[in-house]
């Protein structure tokens, strides 16, 4: 049988309290720059958003400390609602969108039916047959092969950026962030070393050299994967999943549940400054990096999500829906663009590229934005029916299984945590960046366990 994990009520409450605390502090960090004049209705539509998303995750973390509904409600609730409604009483937008209150009106309903039909999706329910009838063994031998392959990625990381490379984002030379090779050196290289990591701290403690294998392998995470060298999504998913292993999932509660909140609303925005953080001397500006990531609170492009959105939605007036195309770029993500010249380019950078003419195009859009500009409103319901049907099948397998060594105890809660930044996009860069994750955690798994049915 499952052990299954519940909030008691007063514990609910007082996460309730938190997050509700949490909340009217990022509003009043507004001060004096709330301006009159301001839309009811766009107003009241954010408050439902956000009480349908606000009720909808405190019922999904009654049930599960962390789960991929979790993820969603919370992106739904920080990005959806918090976020711009903050930036609609400041009169601020990112990239210097212009919208009227009957764009983030009508924006603010279909951000709605998002929601609902995820809702639905997730009461549709698949029988998950038994996955605990095999045994599952480490291999040794698997663990030295993925370590010694660990040891030559770090070293070749290592030579290609440095120690300060390797300690802050700002200095990274060498290699274009948007090249295939970037993408094999930056995902593919710390995905293994992130998961041989976890295996070794799987191994028996009756091996003499667990200890050994463990420093090692730590020391090597440490030093290619440190959390201000690597991307806020990545880092976050490296360090909470691991967090997860290291814990134990049937020890996570209600303080994870806490922990996870404040990482992704109040940690996301600061960690941004380390991408103006070139090397070690450079950290005597970290102090005030730091004290103006924190006032700005939510009035950053950090949570371009619901503008994007909106944008996404101009651009459609202009050029129309792509009937699929932009997905199936998404989807082949993996091919060239040199055996394919017209590849379609990232959803956000093509919308901002056309309605701006920017040549910064490095934008977010998130996943309703990517149904939306495929499909339109049928895009939107079939995305969210299909996206909260995965996820209420992925999360009952995951917490059914038993076995601590099984693929899916693995991944999963390193999964979950890219499936939050997946939301907010775009598809094309990060849904590439799970699926490495997903199938180089896969690969090892492969490579260092047995599976023996039980007889």
């Amino acid at each position: 049988m499952m052990k299954r994990w519940a909030i008691k009520t007063r514990k609910f409450y007082q996460l309730s309290l938190l997050f509700f605390a949490v909340l009217l502090f990022c509003i009043y960090s507004l001060n004096e720059r709330t301006t009159d004049n301001k839309s009811a209705l766009v107003i009241l539509t954010f408050a439902i958003n956000l009480f349908f998303s606000s009720i909808c995750f405190f019922s999904s973390v009654k049930k599960y400390p962390y789960s991929f509904c979790v993820m969603f409600w919370l992106f739904s609730i920080v990005f959806f609602s918090v976020a711009p409604l903050v930036q609609y009483l400041a009169s601020w937008s990112a990239w210097g969108l212009s919208a009227t209150d009957d764009e983030i009106t009508r924006c603010n309903l279909l951000i709605s039916l998002w929601q609902i039909c995820f809702y639905i999706g997730t009461k549709i329910n698949f029988r998950i047959q038994s996955i605990n009838h095999k045994e599952y063994y480490l291999r040794f031998s698997g663990i030295l092969i993925v370590l010694a392959i660990s040891c030559a990625f770090s070293a070749i990381l290592l030579y290609t950026n440095g120690i300060d490379g390797l300690l802050f984002r700002g200095s990274r030379v060498g290699i274009s962030s948007n090249s295939t090779l970037s993408l094999l050196f930056f995902h593919v290289f710390r995905n293994t070393i992130l998961y041989t990591f976890v295996f070794t701290l799987l191994v028996p403690k009756k091996r003499k050299t667990k200890r050994f294998l463990c420093f090692i392998a730590g020391f090597l995470f440490l030093l290619t994967c440190f959390p201000t060298s690597i991307s806020r999504y990545m880092a976050g998913a490296f360090y909470f999943g691991m967090l997860i292993i290291f814990w134990g999932k049937d020890n996570c509660n209600i303080w994870f549940t806490i922990l996870v909140f404040l990482g992704l609303t109040i940690a996301f925005p600061i960690f941004s400054i380390f991408r103006k953080i070139q090397t070690i001397s450079s950290l005597n500006n970290l102090g005030a990096l730091a004290n103006q990531a924190v006032s700005e609170s939510f009035l950053t492009v950090n949570y371009d999500a619901h503008n994007m959105f909106i944008s996404v939605r101009q651009y459609t007036q202009f050029f129309g829906f792509s009937y699929g195309r932009q997905l199936l770029g998404a989807l082949l993500f993996f091919v060239p663009r040199t055996i394919w010249p017209g590849k379609p380019i990232g959803t956000g950078a093509m919308v901002i590229s056309s309605l701006y003419r920017s040549s910064f195009t490095n934008v977010s859009m998130p996943l309703i934005g990517e149904a939306y500009v495929n499909f339109g409103v049928i895009g939107i319901v079939l995305f969210a029916l299909a996206i909260g049907t995965a996820s209420s099948y992925l999360d009952k397998k995951y917490w059914m299984c038993q076995s601590k060594i099984q693929t899916i105890n693995i991944i999963y809660p390193f999964a979950v945590f890219y499936f939050f930044f997946l939301q907010r996009g775009d598809l094309l860069s990060s849904g590439a960046y799970l699926i490495a994750n997903v199938v180089i955690g896969v690969l090892v798994s492969q490579l260092t366990t047995r599976r023996i049915k039980k007889i």
